[in-house]
């Protein structure tokens, strides 16, 4: 056959044909055809002329061989070589150099059967620049088509997945396919493919070699993984096990790429008219050291509000060396729950359960996600406040949802101080901490000496032995750290607490005590009893209605000594009771004490001698602000005293026997003493005050006293 204008013939053709038994309605026959592709071009213009894509150039040559049997076509083989091929796309030129092709088609008593062996390289000027770089094949070398009763089907050798997205723009194909292809980017090998459609369904088989995808609106991508793939009508499933280094892509809860040691599971799609399922089942992956496993699912499409889901459980979370809000979802939790974890909170987790449902809304819909995160702590670290100590070695089970978080804590320690059946609950902003305490008694002066409130600017002061128990409760607005309501109850058992910048020990210390805290404001509160100076000690405190009281004894010598006063034993003597009452305010703090001096002795002339025995009352007012100090002894002598800004002596007036009913400062600064006696004896009065400076000073043993009658 030739066409016009063509001197070589474009096709040569041999047909024999033979009648059969019935004639010429079972002929059997023999074909031989030959075509040359480059006499071809005008003809296939023709035909292909509104095409999309069409034949541009070709050179080589075809050979067809087709055998006949009984009328019926049995055999048919292909032969092609053809050096060069170039077809249009719109303005892009594909070109093929070479193509080379051999196939067979074969009848079966069942149906038939076809195989095709290719070779196609696209010139590097026109190859899609995804492919350049690629070691394995664009498209399959080996294809095997068979048809039959059930349908047909069509298997293929490996090719390179990207091929698919690669000619996306050069050949024709579905728009759904590649719509797919723009969003999941596939890369890697297909090893082999099957696909057809058998009892009137369509089935799709794959062997997948070192797969990435990326995330397709909600789908998760990722990869590189080995897969089998299988898929019915509008379902499907996918088998898989990462290789290398692979890693899974969740943009919408974690921006980051999730680099797994190793990953396997199965994945499983449904389409439902507009509507898309996928879920993931079987998950296990290595993630930062962790072990997780669990699974996903997914709906979305059909102008409907979907959702993903999450279920997932890990072990061996590390959350101390990688900060814990590498782990957890981003933007779910809420922004003040986020705030708090970013704080510094870490831990191990020993076990561990995730569960998320994260809408993914439609248009004019408003659903809420849900969030059950639930862990069992190891090692944790819990900065619950800034500049508060700690609390570390943290165990215990937390909870936590949408803004919300409850933590169980069995055992805990800060500084020292230790936590047993503690609870952490955050909900509506707010943030509370309880739990009981225990520690020894250098603990929780270390702990108190850190935490931030003015008041434990003293605690140094102190120093005691033994241990004390209670119970800590806490709470405060998120982000404002002055809102804190403070409660530690304490039952103290101290052998000793030692004041030191006097000295001043007290034993036995017993009783409850509580710091409570509001704000700015603080104060202690409960009721102490121990043992001082050789006397008993009790006290009811309250500073925040601005009170102390407390009552108790002291053995006068002992109280001497602490202030280096021990001569002073040669004048009194004995048991000196008290009660004492300390009103504390924000313009006046005032001190009274009382005693009626019952069982201690003076040594001294009347009107100021007494025997233990006797009583005789005693006041003392303080006024703390004003520096301002006024006693009173037995009515029979008064004292005044204040602080001077201009002298560190102040200003003192002393009155024995009558006492003025309006006195008035004198000049300057130091004493004035009033005697009104009606007799004074010096003798009587020398006598004690000889022995009381023999006691103090040695060195005046040798020294007489003036007074008659003094030794």
């Amino acid at each position: 056959m030739h066409l016009e204008g063509q001197e070589e013939a474009s096709l040569q053709a041999v047909l024999e044909i033979l009648p059969g038994p019935a004639g010429f309605r079972d002929f059997s026959a023999a074909l031989q055809a030959d075509m040359k592709l480059d006499t071809l071009i005008d003809l296939v213009e023709i035909f292909t002329h509104d095409d999309p894509l069409r034949l541009e150039d070709a050179s080589g040559d075809v050979r067809l061989w087709g055998r006949w049997h009984r009328g019926a076509l049995a055999d048919a083989r292909l032969d092609v070589d053809v050096p060069r091929l170039a077809l249009r796309r719109d303005d892009e030129i594909i070109l093929l150099e070479p193509l080379r092709a051999r196939g067979q088609w074969l009848r079966s008593e069942s149906g038939w059967e076809a195989w095709l062996q290719g070779d196609a390289s696209a010139a590097e000027r026109a190859e899609p620049i995804a492919l350049r770089e690629e070691d394995e094949p664009a498209l399959p070398h080996y294809w095997h088509l068979r048809y039959g009763d059930e349908g047909w089907w069509l298997t293929t050798s490996r090719f390179e997945l990207a091929s698919l997205a690669a000619w996306r723009d050069r050949v024709l194909l579905p728009e759904g396919l590649i719509r797919t292809l723009d969003a999941l980017e596939p890369r890697g090998l297909v090893s082999g493919l099957g696909f057809g459609r058998r009892n009137g369904h369509w089935v799709a088989q794959a062997a997948v070699h070192q797969v990435e995808v990326e995330p397709w609106d909600a789908v998760p991508g990722g990869g590189p993984l080995d897969a089998w793939v299988e898929a019915r009508d509008f379902t499907g499933r996918v088998q898989f096990a990462g290789v290398g280094e692979p890693a899974f892509k969740l943009p919408q809860l974690y921006p980051e790429p999730m680099a797994l040691s190793h990953a396997s599971g199965e994945v499983r799609w449904s389409y439902d008219g507009p509507r898309t399922f996928v879920s993931g089942r079987g998950l296990q992956a290595g993630w930062q050291g962790a072990e997780v496993e669990g699974g996903f699912g997914l709906a979305i499409g059909g102008g409907m509000h979907g959702g993903l889901g999450l279920d997932l459980r890990f072990r061996d979370v590390d959350a101390v060396e990688r900060p814990l809000m590498d782990w957890l979802p981003a933007d779910v939790l809420g922004d003040q729950l986020d705030a708090w974890l970013a704080a510094g909170i870490a831990g191990r987790v020993a076990q561990g359960e995730l569960r998320l449902h994260l809408p993914l809304l439609s248009e004019g819909s408003s659903v809420a996600p849900r969030l059950q995160l639930d862990l069992d702590i190891e090692q944790g670290r819990l900065p619950f406040a800034p500049q508060w100590p700690v609390i570390e070695g943290l165990e215990g089970r937390l909870r936590a949802g949408i803004d919300s978080l409850e933590a169980d804590v069995h055992y805990a320690e800060s500084l020292g101080v230790q936590a047993t059946e503690g609870r952490v609950v955050l909900g509506d902003g707010l943030l509370r901490i309880s739990g009981d305490l225990a520690g020894e008694a250098a603990d929780v002066r270390r702990y108190l000496a850190n935490v931030p409130l003015d008041a434990m600017a003293h605690v140094e002061e102190w120093r005691g032995e033994g241990s004390a128990t209670g119970k800590l409760d806490v709470a405060m607005t998120l982000g404002d750290a002055d809102d804190l309501a403070l409660a530690l109850k304490t039952e103290v058992a101290l052998e000793r607490l030692t004041y030191l910048p006097l000295g001043l020990q007290f034993r036995e210390v017993r009783g409850p005590l509580a710091w409570l805290q509001r704000g700015d404001e603080g104060g202690l509160a409960g009721e102490i009893s121990a043992s001082v100076l050789g006397g008993p000690l009790r006290l009811d405190i309250d500073t925040l209605a601005g009170r102390v009281t407390g009552e108790g004894a002291v053995q006068v010598n002992q109280a001497l000594q602490l202030f280096d006063a021990g001569a002073l034993g040669e004048l009194a003597s004995g048991r000196l009771p008290w009660r004492a009452r300390l009103q504390l305010g924000e313009h006046s703090n005032t001190l009274r004490l009382d005693s009626t001096l019952s069982g201690l002795a003076i040594d001294l002339p009347a009107p100021l001698g007494k025997q233990a025995q006797e009583s005789r009352p005693l006041w003392v007012d303080v006024d703390l602000d004003r520096r301002w100090v006024e006693a009173e002894m037995g009515g029979d002598m008064r004292l005044r005293w204040r602080g001077l800004t201009e002298s560190s002596l102040g200003q003192g007036q002393a009155w024995l026997g009558r006492l003025p009913d309006s006195p008035v400062w004198h000049d300057g600064p130091g004493w004035q003493v009033e005697l009104y006696q009606s007799r004074l004896d010096l003798a009587q009065w020398g006598r004690p005050w000889h022995r009381w400076l023999m006691a103090a000073a040695p060195w005046a043993a040798t020294a007489r006293c003036p007074c008659a009658g003094c030794a």
